[in-house]
């Protein structure tokens, strides 16, 4: 979903893309007559960041680099001509080198060729055959996949790709987007970042190094930009798409699995606590941003595509009758004023469903709201499904957070402030 909401400038609701690994459903935007419930694509037609500069500004070129996970690149076994397909070369990109879903951080495509060349660390069982994939140079393919057994960390490897794509590229401005593995299962370091964290168990080496290695990279690519005097009017963004998997460390969590922490919030991934969607949002563009600043300025994914379009100077160049959920960030970064106020609510809305052959039937109970206004007051919700839409829901029970001075979401006000809840389950139900 996050990945959609970054693409579109628009709630992944509104791409029919209701949680990861979904299906495409009867009567949504793509429809198909597929088997098995796989995944659901980011519809062909949607309006996306790629396909925003090279329709505004024709110099630009685009590239993505690493895990897609907005839909299959081809019809998956099992399924039909009709599967719905999305790659990055549907979605504007001229150039692209990517996975389908999840792969593991260090030697991600070793399951395609042999188990005993696998970086596994503390990971027991098979490494499934998960592949990247590209543009083909046969004409008669659409697309290849990577016949050469990558090594070491995954992270490398990709600004391996960017670093070689940029070389060739022939100057002139460009929207490359880098999507990390990191720090999803399966996470995996190699030993040059494990042996870092002797005193360590077995995962807890895997996912720091991982992280560590991905940091690296990070600094790399920084580099990279300056050796090609592309660094001081390059904006370079950095965030991630949910909060930390599994319950955390000891004595609520188990330190084996999944050492993610949420540094004190409510909520992991899964969850519209801050814990689940509180993430890191890190800008660095010294053209424009010449100090240092931390601001609690609400902002999501969302607002990637209008602050895009702000910048090359086309803030209304999307489609006429195309709403865009987000808000340009432009004058934010341009000012660094934190007193700066979003005037426009944010919504969310996620839930876990099974494809069924009438439709799609929502679980009870995993189906959560989530509604901020004011930039400091958020409203968080269960929701029931009445039915087989998500247009017919009621609301459970409702808590009413102010995030600014209770971030960790310990104290419901909902109590104290009756008149507001009231409004924001309105304007919830609204949206």
């Amino acid at each position: 979903p996050t990945r959609a909401t970054l693409m579109t400038g628009r709630n992944h609701n509104r791409e029919c893309i209701y949680m990861a690994n979904t299906a495409g459903i009867s009567g949504s935007t793509n429809k198909t007559d597929f088997i098995a419930p796989e995944q659901f694509a980011l519809p062909t037609t949607s309006y996306t960041i790629a396909k925003a500069v090279k329709a505004t500004a024709a110099n630009y070129s685009t590239a993505h680099f690493g895990k897609w996970h907005l839909g299959d690149f081809k019809p998956v076994a099992g399924g039909n001509k009709k599967w719905p397909v999305s790659h990055p070369g549907l979605a504007g990109y001229d150039h692209w080198y990517a996975t389908e879903r999840a792969v593991p951080t260090a030697t991600p495509n070793c399951g395609c060729f042999s188990q005993s060349q696998c970086t596994k660390g503390h990971w027991l069982g098979r490494f499934h055959c998960t592949n990247y994939w590209m543009p083909s140079v046969d004409e008669k393919l659409s697309i290849a996949s990577e016949t050469e057994r990558i090594p070491g960390d995954d992270s490398e490897w990709l600004v391996d790709k960017f670093e070689q794509w940029l070389q060739n590229h022939f100057g002139g401005p460009f929207l490359v987007t880098i999507w990390f593995h990191q720090t999803h299962k399966h996470f995996v370091a190699t030993d040059e970042f494990r042996d870092k964290y002797p005193t360590h168990t077995s995962a807890q080496k895997d996912y720091f190094g991982s992280m560590e290695a991905m940091d690296k990279q990070i600094g790399r690519l920084k580099h990279i930009l300056h050796k090609h005097n592309l660094l001081h009017n390059t904006l370079l963004s950095f965030t991630s798409d949910n909060g930390p998997e599994g319950k955390g460390l000891p004595p609520e969590g188990d330190p084996e699995e999944w050492p993610g922490s949420t540094g004190g919030l409510s909520g992991r991934k899964r969850s519209l606590l801050e814990g689940g969607i509180r993430v890191p949002g890190i800008i660095h563009w010294p053209a424009t941003i010449n100090q240092n600043l931390v601001t609690n300025y609400p902002a999501g994914t969302w607002d990637y595509l209008p602050t895009i379009l702000d910048i090359i100077g086309k803030p209304t160049s999307h489609p006429k009758g195309w709403p865009i959920d987000g808000k340009s960030l432009l004058p934010v970064l341009r000012s660094g004023s934190e007193a700066a106020k979003r005037g426009k609510p944010i919504g969310w809305e996620y839930t876990t469903y099974e494809v069924s052959s009438v439709g799609r039937h929502f679980h009870q109970g995993d189906h959560e709201g989530a509604w901020l206004d004011d930039g400091h007051w958020k409203l968080w919700m269960k929701l029931e499904d009445k039915g087989m839409s998500m247009e017919t829901f009621h609301i459970l029970s409702a808590s009413l957070f102010n995030i600014l001075e209770d971030p960790s979401e310990k104290t419901d006000l909902s109590e104290t402030y009756p008149d507001r809840l009231q409004k924001m389950k309105e304007a919830f139900t609204e949206w």
